[in-house]
């Protein structure tokens, strides 16, 4: 079987590879017959064939228009509340970035600087259909209790005063075991979503989620969870795919679900992370996928991240989407004032004293960089059969494991691929098949 697609906008025509073979080799001087006449419609209509090459680069020159509006939409702003982290998982690269950072505590000043810088890139191109986040992150963002609560608060006031549009929504992204009485208030009172990092069944989690001392914090992490749930607050799940997580991957997913968690992201191991375990990379790289493919792909009962904003993208024909928000749809607000767009590689593009009032974070020459790794932005337009689906992997991966923003992400690569196919051959048995 053959399947026929742009790898602008992939929707397959399938025939027989008999039939294509001989379509190849058809007398397109003389007058084909019916059913390779209607085949050559349906390409031509895909705009698979096509008249002269003008064609495909007017087509890739909109695809590519159409992905700098969409990078170019703030949507997301995160606040590093706190740069340091009251655990010590040992994949985590927060130990060694607070290390680097002087001033681990963001001030209520600096978040309100950028609280209006991020809204002044909203207002450039504000879409009241579209869902807007503020993500309270770290480190631990609860090490700076004061600061969120104060914030929550704050962010409430403006809203009520029309000084922030109702669509943003608030995201505490949270190991949860700082959470309190009061903090809990805050969470339901301003109905703030919760992402909990949980990776996986109880000896998966406390094998790499841990206090300084070695104390594991699984029990503890559930019933943090469960209180949350009993209050009423929206719960997502974040999972960082250990090697333990891997090996166990059934009870990771039992564990999801006897826990009512409907959607989740999983995090492959990045930077140095990985190096911490004794995997060859290309082997964790393969299991990690397979856990993901198995388990997760268009499952009904429960949802990751990754897979459905992928499977969301082909089946609503809206390409490209990124892996990252760094490449313009996020803004970050390091500890320290300083802007960034991204959590973990934190370059230091600005600072919230002293950038202009018409700074964008898109306009940055880190973020226009960091953008020739999409596939549409490269300096040679890639066969990567999978292009209209990939969104670049990890720009800090690259950067900590090669030394190069545009180090190609093999997760990324392997994942893509495995889930394109997937996707494009999952109608076969539902389509017109040219010669049968």
């Amino acid at each position: 079987m053959v399947a026929i697609y742009h790898c602008l906008h992939p929707s397959p025509t399938f025939c027989t590879q008999d039939f294509w073979r001989s379509f190849l080799h058809s007398d397109w001087n003389g007058e084909l017959p019916p059913d390779k006449t209607v085949f050559c419609k349906e390409l031509a209509d895909k705009g698979i064939l096509i008249q002269s090459i003008d064609e495909d680069s007017s087509s890739l020159r909109l695809t590519k228009k159409a992905l700098e509006k969409k990078l170019s939409q703030t949507k997301i702003l995160y606040l590093i509340l706190a740069q340091d982290c009251n655990l010590n998982c040992h994949y985590c690269p927060v130990p060694e970035i607070a290390q680097g950072t002087q001033i681990k505590r963001l001030s209520f000043s600096s978040a309100k600087k950028g609280i209006d810088l991020w809204l002044s890139h909203v207002n450039d191109n504000y879409d009241p259909n579209t869902e807007y986040f503020i993500i309270f992150y770290g480190g631990e963002p609860l090490l700076n209790k004061t600061l969120f609560i104060s914030l929550a608060e704050y962010i409430r006031e403006q809203q009520v005063q029309h000084l922030i549009p109702e669509n943003i929504s608030l995201l505490l992204s949270t190991n949860g075991l700082l959470i309190d009485d009061e903090i809990l208030a805050t969470i339901k009172s301003r109905k703030i979503a919760v992402m909990i990092a949980i990776d996986g069944a109880k000896p998966a989690h406390d094998s790499s989620r841990v206090y300084e001392d070695g104390t594991p914090t699984y029990d503890s992490t559930i019933r943090v969870i469960e209180k949350l749930r009993s209050e009423g607050i929206i719960i997502y799940c974040s999972t960082s795919l250990t090697p333990e997580v891997i090996s166990d991957a059934q009870d990771f997913r039992s564990t999801l679900l006897n826990l009512g968690i409907e959607k989740f992201g999983l995090n492959y191991l990045k930077g140095k992370g990985l190096k911490k375990y004794s995997w060859n990379t290309s082997i964790y790289i393969h299991e990690a996928v397979e856990l993901i493919m198995k388990n997760f792909f268009q499952k009904s009962d429960i949802s990751e991240y990754q897979v459905e904003k992928k499977i969301y993208a082909y089946e609503n024909q809206d390409f490209f989407p990124v892996d990252c928000t760094c490449y313009g749809n996020q803004l970050v607000i390091l500890s320290d004032g300083s802007i960034s767009n991204c959590p973990f590689a934190q370059p230091k593009i600005s600072n919230v004293d002293s950038c202009r009032a018409d700074f964008r974070i898109w306009n940055s020459t880190v973020v226009q960089d960091w953008r020739k790794r999409l596939p549409l932005f490269k300096d040679v337009l890639n066969l990567y059969k999978a292009k209209s689906l990939c969104g670049g992997g990890c720009a800090w991966n690259a950067l900590e494991n090669y030394g190069d923003v545009l180090a190609e992400d093999e997760f990324a690569q392997e994942f893509t691929t495995r889930l394109f196919n997937e996707l494009i051959w999952t109608p076969l048995n539902k389509s017109h098949i040219y010669g049968l």
